[in-house]
This record gives structure tokens, C-alpha cells and sequence, in this order.
């Protein structure tokens, strides 16, 4: 029995000790640093930053030249190598998208003279170390591409392989949501900020965020990690963070009676055109806090409506 009680104690600080993965929210950096032969050039040491935020992360190469940058929050990077002898190498707007991994290898050259070699250029589009398919929906195509409703999750019908569908809520049943490989609601896996996101009675994303929230989201439709553990496609979304510089947005939409024709039931009914309100507005506002060094962020949506629809009735005559 002591024996049974010893091992049963020995697996349980085992299991405590046990290194625990979460969902990704961030992305990664890696690669070779090698010299103009295509050799290893170890004890590099390689910088990243966000000059928005001001995050950065450093490694330094290993005996075979490789370097990894892990963690790294969504973001635009300048990456620096610096190593005494060489020539100090920049790369700079080097994009971090969520659960992605970018693979920038750099080439340093010898020095002869104190000089500095910049180099701006994007990193290669087809990715080598993950067999996941589908696509980042960046803050480019949030910001530009018109959008019907302004949910946010309706931009993943760029994505191959994804369209729209109804809502499985019932009571949301004049809304879309995103179909990938032909199913909806619980056939999507919704993370947001690595956390679960899921409305677990019906399907579909439990907590709605506005669309000025909204940094990028990854959605992968084939052959994800076994990480995420749960449906037939993920979507894993970050939501901004804010940077150094207060920035804001405003909008405001509305649809009133003015523009509207007659419906088909006003005008069956001999009735003027009902009254009709509709306004959606909000905002978003980040930026550096004055009481502590930090950065917040936050964003608020409303829509209100107010209509009135004309009724017939029709009555069999007396007998």
C-alpha cells in the first residue's frame, strides 16, 4: 500500500512539473545567421522590436547559427544582428502574425569599416514549418474592406475555402457567420486572446467584440495543431493592445426613412411609408496611461433601432 501511495505521489509532482502549452496569441521569429560563404556564424546576438510598443526580445545564435525569437506579440519588428568583427545587419518592418512562424534568415558580411547594412523587405509568403492551411486576416484588410454589419468574424470569407452561412442562434438568425468546409457553429473553434470563446449550448463566438478591437486573426481551415483540440477549422483572433501614441477612431452609420422605399407590405396595405430608425456607433481609444507605465486599450459599439411595420388583416365576410 505504501508503495501504491509513493508512486500515486511521485505522478503527481511529475504532472505538476510537466511543462503546460497554451493556445497561441503570438507569433515567432527564426532562423540562420550565417556569413557570406553560407556558414554558421554562432554567439550572434539578435534583437527584435516593435518600435510602436517598444517590446523587444533577444538570442543569441547557437553553435549551428540558428536563432529563435519565441512569444513575440502581434506586430511589426526591426530585427538587428550585432556581432564584433561583422558588418551590424537591420531588417526592418518584419511582420508577427498570431500562431504563425516567420523564417528570416540573415547574412552578415565582414567588416573593414565601422558601417551598418539595412535591409527592408518582406519575408517569404509560403511558410516552411507548419503544414496548417489557411490564412492571417491582418489589420489592412479589417480597416479597408467594406463589411455588412461590421462583425468581424465575416472577413474570414476572404480566406479560401471559407464562405458565410446563417447564424445556428435562432435568436440571431438575420446575422451570418463563417462556414468553413461547410459547417458553422460548433464546427468552429473560436480562441480569442488564447482564450476559449466558444458558446458551448449552440456554437458560434459567445462574447461579440467590435471590429475596431480587433488586431488580426488567423484562420486555419486544414491540418491546425493538436493544441487548439477542438473542431473541424479554428479561428484564432488577437485583439489590439494599443502602443506609445494616443490614437483613437470614431464611426457612426445610420439608415433612416428618407431612404428608404415603400416595402412590399406598405404598399399592399395603402399605408405611407412607416417610420424607420436604424443607428450603429462606437469608437476605440489607446494609448499610455498617466498614473503607471502601461499601454490600454479599449473600444465600444452600439446599435440602436427603431421601426414600425404595417399589419393586415383580413376578415371572411357574414353568412
Amino acid at each position: 500500500m505504501k508503495t501504491l501511495v509513493r508512486l500515486l505521489a511521485a505522478l503527481l509532482m511529475a504532472l505538476a512539473a510537466a511543462p503546460t502549452s497554451a493556445q497561441q496569441t503570438t507569433g515567432t521569429i527564426t532562423g540562420l545567421v550565417l556569413d557570406p560563404q553560407g556558414m554558421a556564424v554562432p554567439g550572434t546576438t539578435v534583437t527584435a522590436t516593435n518600435a510602436a510598443t517598444g517590446f523587444s526580445r533577444t538570442d543569441v545564435s547557437d553553435s549551428e547559427g540558428l536563432y529563435h525569437l519565441n512569444a513575440m506579440p502581434v506586430g511589426t519588428y526591426d530585427v538587428v544582428a550585432e556581432l564584433p568583427g561583422f558588418i551590424r545587419l537591420e531588417r526592418k518592418d518584419i511582420a508577427v502574425d498570431v500562431s504563425e512562424t516567420t523564417n528570416l534568415n540573415l547574412t552578415l558580411r565582414l567588416a573593414a569599416v565601422a558601417e551598418t547594412v539595412t535591409v527592408v523587405g518582406d519575408t517569404p509568403l509560403i511558410p516552411t514549418t507548419s503544414s496548417s492551411v489557411g490564412q492571417v486576416v491582418d489589420l489592412t484588410r479589417i480597416e479597408r474592406l467594406p463589411l455588412n454589419g461590421r462583425q468581424f468574424a465575416n472577413l474570414a470569407a476572404t480566406v479560401p475555402g471559407v464562405g458565410l452561412g446563417f447564424h445556428s442562434d435562432p435568436t440571431k438568425a438575420t446575422e451570418y457567420v463563417p462556414q468553413i468546409s461547410g459547417g458553422n457553429g460548433r464546427n468552429v473553434d473560436y480562441v480569442v486572446d488564447g482564450g476559449d470563446n466558444n458558446d458551448d449550448t449552440i456554437g458560434g463566438l459567445a462574447q461579440m467584440y467590435p471590429l475596431e478591437a480587433i488586431q488580426q486573426f488567423n484562420v486555419m481551415t486544414q491540418r491546425f495543431d493538436a493544441q487548439y483540440g477542438r473542431g473541424g477549422a479554428v479561428m484564432n483572433v488577437v485583439t489590439k493592445s494599443g502602443t506609445n501614441d494616443v490614437r483613437g477612431s470614431a464611426f457612426t452609420l445610420f439608415r433612416d426613412t428618407s431612404m428608404n422605399a415603400k416595402t412590399e407590405s406598405e404598399t399592399l396595405s395603402h399605408v405611407s411609408k412607416q417610420d424607420y430608425r436604424r443607428y450603429q456607433y462606437g469608437g476605440s481609444v489607446g494609448g499610455p496611461t498617466l498614473s503607471r507605465p502601461s499601454i490600454r486599450w479599449g473600444s465600444f459599439r452600439r446599435k440602436t433601432a427603431c421601426s414600425r411595420f404595417p399589419c393586415a388583416r383580413t376578415s371572411s365576410p357574414a353568412r
